[in-house]
């Protein structure tokens, strides 16, 4: 198995994380007859389990697919010589989602998804939800993308609820979030949500998340985030909030939501990892790579000049709502609070078009493609880097 410097495992004794009282095993072949593949099941329509472990702790869970480009991977699939033993990270890629949705693993528990996961509703405090893609986010498999835009399964409190489409999350209680599946570093993108369900006393705060945003609070508590909330139509950025739209928005309204970072020297890498060289562990049948945030990251505090965000009501612009934003990778990001419910609209169908925006933008579907092309790039790097060097008598190779 190839182990990096982060790895929680140790040999066969090594302690066992656990997420959501599921036990997160070393991933290894269990009873491997000769042509058996590990091959996960995945949900028709997003290309997602229904089940799949939050990101919490500090660790990140990325799901896997094999890898056919990776060396020795049809000698693996023959072998009956792998029952027990770990499975090299480098036989397997990132699996990338077909469409951005709302991520069932980046939100907060208590928020209830929509099965199209483009609908969340929110149930007592604050909390949120982020969308499934982001950009810069073993060998014989490779990181499993989504080939759409989607609500994160993963990446999003637990208590929040999704729907099978992905297209919808409730909330429950507190405020909590949930991200989309997808994320830009550069470039302009625009992306919609409507309010389809609003008890009373129940609210939302909509905008844009970094990977590491609270999920466990509302959308602009820290700095990671910044929101537009439905009561009072305030902003929210590292718990500030000031006035912006006022009257807000409420049931039936229809938000539009436009990031513009330009291309200038921007920090984000220009492919994502390929993640070849982190643990794999097991996860109700399927295989996820396991990565500890890096604090370094968490500490950039540097400014993107020229960037913005641009809300939109009904169609209507509504002004600049925040200008010079922190680097970072930036998701589609909800949170609710209570039982509101919210869809979300990744394109290319959009419900309403942007009013006073002249500056060229894409749709947040776009990045679904996208990422899966950067993530074959950054896997073949990673293959063609480690030409000769990935055995499977060896594995345990390729420090971080």
């Amino acid at each position: 198995m190839l182990l990096g410097s982060n790895s929680i495992f140790r040999g066969r004794g090594a302690k066992r994380r656990t997420v959501d009282s599921v036990v997160l095993s070393q991933a290894s072949v269990a009873k491997k007859s000769r042509g058996d593949s590990l091959v996960p099941k995945m949900v028709v329509g997003h290309g997602y389990p229904v089940d799949h472990p939050y990101n919490k702790d500090g660790y990140r869970y990325i799901l896997a697919e094999p890898d056919p480009n990776a060396p020795y991977r049809q000698e693996f699939d023959e072998s009956s010589e792998w029952g027990g033993k770990p499975i090299p990270g480098w036989l397997y890629r990132v699996l990338n989602p077909i469409s951005v949705l709302l991520a069932l693993h980046d939100r907060a528990p208590q928020l209830r998804v929509s099965e199209d996961r483009l609908s969340v509703t929110g149930e007592k405090g604050y909390c949120m939800i982020r969308a499934t893609h982001g950009e810069p986010t073993g060998w014989l498999y490779r990181v499993l993308n989504p080939i759409s835009v989607l609500l994160a399964l993963h990446d999003r409190a637990p208590q929040l609820r999704v729907s099978e489409d992905r297209l919808s999350v409730t909330g429950e209680k507190g405020y909590c979030m949930i991200r989309a599946t997808h994320g830009v570093s550069r470039g302009a993108w625009y992306w919609e949500a409507k309010i389809t369900d609003q008890p009373e006393g129940s609210h939302a705060r909509i905008g844009f998340s970094q990977a590491y945003g609270n999920l466990q609070g509302p959308l602009g508590y820290d700095r990671y985030g910044y929101s537009w909330r439905s009561r009072m139509g305030t902003k929210f950025h590292q718990a500030i909030g000031k006035t912006y739209c006022k009257g807000g928005y409420g049931h039936g309204d229809v938000l539009g939501f436009l990031i513009i970072m330009p291309d200038t020297n921007p920090k984000a890498p220009l492919i994502p990892p390929s993640y070849k060289d982190r643990p794999l562990v097991r996860f109700k049948s399927h295989l996820y790579y396991e990565d500890k945030d890096d604090k370094s990251q968490e500490a950039d505090v540097t400014l993107r000049p020229e960037s913005k965000i641009i809300c939109f009501k009904n169609g209507k612009y509504q002004g600049v709502a925040y200008e010079n934003i922190f680097e970072g990778v930036y998701y589609p990001a909800v949170s609710l609070y209570k039982g509101c419910t919210v869809n979300v609209n990744f394109g290319p169908d959009f419900w309403t078009e942007p009013g006073q925006v002249d500056f060229p933008h894409r749709g947040m579907f776009e990045r679904a493609e996208q990422a899966i092309v950067e993530q074959t790039t950054s896997d073949l790097h990673f293959l063609t880097e480690n030409h000769g060097k990935l055995r499977l008598e060896n594995a345990v190779i390729l420090p971080q």
